[in-house]
């Protein structure tokens, strides 16, 4: 991961980040149907967690770290404001899941991407589970905290992880498969 920070690099982040987002949504929508739209259901991750994942997977594939750092900062305050989670709890409940993310994302890229790249296909799926993974960290630290019943968040989380996971990682992989051909 080196830093690759030139205009060049625009239409490839772009596409990535697009697609990224579109696999997540799709899923969303196959399994929950246009319920993925509506800000106030936990569906609504499918846009938020598939815009986010997307643009910072995105931003460490085609620029620096430290960019993809400021992007995920950035959004983490962007969602604070917008749906107006001011308070405690929720902040809380965001700043673990917005680091679990990130370091999913991160650790996909760096110790995965380059070793799965004899894969003609399927990279998605180890990508789907570090999602997994970082959700149920980011579960299991909050049911800690704020003491509620673990196994049934970690059900409900679960379920969603690996859906958000598979859809935004096939977006990524079918987005790495048409800039291949380019």
């Amino acid at each position: 991961m080196t830093a690759k920070n030139n205009i060049k690099n625009l239409p490839a982040f772009v596409l990535t980040a697009f697609l990224g987002m579109l696999g997540s949504v799709l899923i969303g929508i196959l399994f929950f149907g246009i319920k993925v739209f509506s800000p106030k259901l936990m569906t609504f991750q499918f846009v938020a967690v598939g815009f986010v994942g997307a643009v910072f997977y995105s931003t460490l594939k085609f620029f620096r770290l430290k960019d993809a750092i400021y992007i995920l900062i950035l959004f983490f305050f962007f969602q604070e404001i917008a749906f107006k989670s001011l308070s405690m709890k929720f902040i809380i409940r965001d700043v673990i899941f917005f680091i679990t993310l990130g370091i999913s994302i991160y650790i996909f890229v760096r110790f995965f991407y380059d070793k799965l790249s004899q894969l003609k296909f399927g990279k998605f799926l180890t990508f789907g589970s570090l999602i997994l993974i970082g959700g149920i960290v980011a579960t299991v630290i909050l049911a800690i905290i704020f003491r509620a019943n673990l196994i049934p968040a970690v059900l409900e989380n679960a379920s969603m992880g690996i859906l958000l996971g598979l859809g935004l990682g096939l977006g990524l992989e079918i987005s790495e498969k048409i800039l291949k051909k380019k």
